[in-house]
């Protein structure tokens, strides 16, 4: 039943989108407003006959057709374009439903290419270093005190804690 709901939804915006694309290009004013309006009451009943496919697609990628005869698909073949062209504004009405939805407790208006959206940009990656850089100098491999506080004296090897430890003049592996 979804896919007979989203095919009529199609073919019920598809079909004014077309006339009042056609009247905008032709330039008839007079007409202009009685066509958006159709388009505008076509795009919201497309939108509610639409919602059962698109708030619940099939599970696991399920791929939708139709097995019709004949006759039927030569005629469901001749409207083609215009449930395209139906589907393809129901898709972005649906898309912008979806953006309005997930920003509506943010309060930001939706933008597709995240421009003015306030969100601080992407930092730009350093690039990768072709030779090693030079060591700073940092304190010589030694016995230090022990900074985790569980031994006298822990082993720095110059560039990190090791697992080298004493108590006093005893020496041991830390297990930890």
């Amino acid at each position: 039943m979804r896919k007979f709901l989203l095919w009529i939804a199609t073919m019920c915006v598809g079909g004014p989108t077309i006339v009042t694309a056609l009247t905008v290009f032709s330039g008839d004013g007079s007409a202009l407003l009685g066509a958006v309006l159709l388009w505008v009451f076509a795009l919201v009943l497309g939108v509610l006959v639409s919602a059962p496919a698109f708030l619940d697609p099939p599970d696991g990628g399920g791929v939708w057709y139709f097995r019709v005869p004949l006759g039927l698909w030569l005629f469901l073949m001749m409207l083609k374009v215009i449930s395209w062209v139906g589907f393809q504004v129901l898709s972005l009405v649906w898309m912008l439903i979806f953006l309005l939805w997930q920003n509506r407790n943010t309060g930001r208006r939706p933008s597709f290419s995240g421009a003015g959206s306030g969100a601080a940009p992407d930092p730009v990656r350093a690039p990768v270093a072709t030779a090693m850089p030079q060591r700073r100098a940092s304190t010589p491999p030694a016995w230090h005190s022990d900074p985790t506080g569980r031994y006298t004296h822990r082993y720095w090897d110059g560039t990190r804690w090791t697992h080298l430890v004493a108590n006093g003049a005893v020496q041991a592996v830390d297990p930890l």
